[in-house]
Order: structure tokens, then sequence, then C-alpha cells
């Protein structure tokens, strides 16, 4: 059954139903259309889990999630601890309760341009874009984030990453094979000696 407007003074109030159970509230709107629009939008989050998911699940409720899942599949604390702080820029220019729904293609474009713009370098950059898409793939497998996740995030945004030339000298390969368990060192000893990647 649809819902219903219906006028409280100046103020159009309407009503809808939700799990079964008809709900009041006020649109506080005294236009009769942006009223009909606040009642669609009630109705839509009644009626589709996910939509309602996604306009009520916050950017930061999200990223919490993702430090927990990564948790979970046993991430070291260094790896918890980067996205962590990763995740702060995220927060600092989406806003902390911005909701899953507006994350789109035109603010990823825009947080990219303002990170670039602020001096941050392409591969940090590039990790916080690796935060925000495991975010929205926690959140897509929750049924929280209703978008692509490939169509939201930058096509081929190159982290400018360069890998170091530099070698291990003799002394450094001895430590670090020293430091390290057995089993691992050998394979390490295997690439040091033959260049193996």
């Amino acid at each position: 059954m649809a819902g219903r407007l219906y006028k409280r003074g100046s103020i159009w109030w309407g009503w809808y139903y939700q799990d079964g159970q008809r709900t009041c509230a006020s649109t506080r709107c005294q236009d009769k259309r942006a009223a009909e629009a606040v009642l669609r939008e009630w109705e839509r989050r009644a009626a589709d889990p996910n939509y309602a998911a996604a306009h009520s699940t916050t950017l930061g409720e999200a990223l919490g999630r993702l430090l927990i899942d990564r948790a979970n599949k046993g991430r070291s604390e260094a790896t918890i601890s980067c996205y962590r702080s990763k995740a702060g820029h995220l927060f600092r220019l989406f806003g902390h309760g911005t909701t899953l729904a507006a994350v789109n293609a035109c603010r990823v474009d825009d947080y990219v341009n303002t990170r670039l713009s602020e001096g941050a370098a392409r591969h940090t950059v590039h990790k916080e874009l690796v935060t925000l898409r495991g975010t929205l793939k926690v959140a897509k497998r929750r049924g929280e984030f209703p978008g692509d996740i490939q169509a939201v995030m930058p096509d081929g945004f190159s982290s400018g990453y360069k890998p170091c030339e530099r070698k291990l000298t003799l002394e450094e390969a001895k430590r670090l094979l020293a430091a390290i368990p057995a089993d691992r060192a050998a394979h390490v000893a295997f690439i040091i000696a033959t260049g193996a990647r």
C-alpha cells in the first residue's frame, strides 16, 4: 500500500509502511512536491534494505568495518595501522559522516585532485585509493554499497612507484638471513643468489 501525505498547519506530513507497520513523520516541507519526494525516498528505503543501508551507512562506519575485516583475516598490526593512517585523509576530505551512497566517481576524482594539489605523492594517494577500494568491497559484500566499484574508482591511476635499485651488501644480507626463520631464510638466500623475483 502506498503512503499518503497530509497537512498539519503549513507542514506536510506523511505515512508509509515499513516492515508491515504504519509509520508517520513530518517531511519538514511546506511545498507539496518536495514533500512527495521525501515520501518517495522513505518508501524506497522501506522497500529496499540495500538502498536504505547505502543511504544510512557512513564512510566512517565502513572504514571501521574494513579494519575489522582485515584483522579477522589475520593481517598484521602494521598493515592494519597503514589502513588506519590512510583512512585519516579519506575522513578529512570526504567527511566522516558521508554516506556510502554519496561516494561516486566525481567525489573520488575530486579527492585525488585535492590530494595531488596538496603535494601528496602519487604512491601515497594510490595507497589511500586501495584503502577506499577495500572499504567499498567490504561494504558491497554486506549490502551497504549499491554502486559499481570499478566505475567509482579511477581507471588506470598510476602510483608512480619506482622500485629500489640498491642491492644488499654482503654484510646486510648476512644480518637479514640471521634475523628471519630458517625456512624463510632459505628462500631469501635463493632470491639474493639468483636475483629471482
